[in-house]
This record gives structure tokens, sequence and C-alpha cells, in this order.
């Protein structure tokens, strides 16, 4: 293999590595355990940072999914597993936080002053408090 080909897979080789580092990993909820009418619920979900999708499982099944509009850092999702209503009231301060230059840094001042920097969502089953899960 000559030089120039070598330095071409090099390069190819590179980019795919730092393509790969810029798309932030998924954020995984601490799943919560939550028993309802002698039945398990397992709370859980997953937050995409750079597309800021969300999506809410219940015993590792998707029910829930939202994705962010531009500067809102709140989202209300409902759906249903099996015979329960479930609910989800979400706040990423994240949201704001990952905006670059000084909206960022105005965002990231102002939910820091209102204790609102993380990523949560409030979960209900059938309109009662089940649990929080934090991303």
């Amino acid at each position: 293999m000559n030089i120039s080909k070598k330095v071409m897979f090099a390069a190819i080789a590179i980019a795919v590595m730092l393509s790969g580092c810029a798309t932030p990993p998924p954020k995984e909820a601490i799943k919560k355990t939550y028993a309802v009418q002698g039945q398990k619920l397992e709370l859980g979900g997953t937050y995409q940072p750079k597309s800021k999708e969300l999506i809410i499982t219940i015993n590792n099944e998707p029910i829930m999914k939202g994705t962010f509009p531009p500067f809102t850092p709140t989202m209300k999702l409902n759906g249903k597993y099996k015979n329960f209503q479930i609910s989800g009231d979400c706040y990423f301060g994240s949201v704001l936080g990952s905006q670059k230059g000084l909206v960022g840094i105005i965002a990231g001042a102002v939910q820091s002053g209102n204790s609102k920097t993380s990523d949560k969502c409030d979960m209900l089953v059938d309109s009662k408090a089940a649990d929080s899960l934090y991303f």
C-alpha cells in the first residue's frame, strides 16, 4: 500500500472516531418500582440530549415519547400501560443549560437561582403520584 492510501485511511479512521465523540450519549433514568393493584410497574426512560427526545418506559416498554421544543424545559406526557393511565410532568434544566453563548449562561443562572437544574419527570399512575424519575 502506498503512502497516500495509508494517509487517506488514517484520515477516515480519525474522522469516524471524532464523529462518534460529537454525539452525547443518552441519559438513562434511575429506574423506580411502583406497586399498584397487585402489579409492579418499573418506571424508566431515556433522554437524547442532541435531539432533545424523551422516551418513558414501563417494564421496559416505551409508552410515551416527546421532544422538547426550543427554549422550553417543560413537557407533559400522557399514555396508557395495560389498564393504567400514566402521566409524566417533566422539567429538564439541561434543555436550557445546554444552549450556547449568552442564552445558555443566562438560562443556567436563572435555573440555579430557582433551584431547577435537574432533569426529572414526576410520574403519576391513575392520577396518583407514583415517583420521580431522575436522568
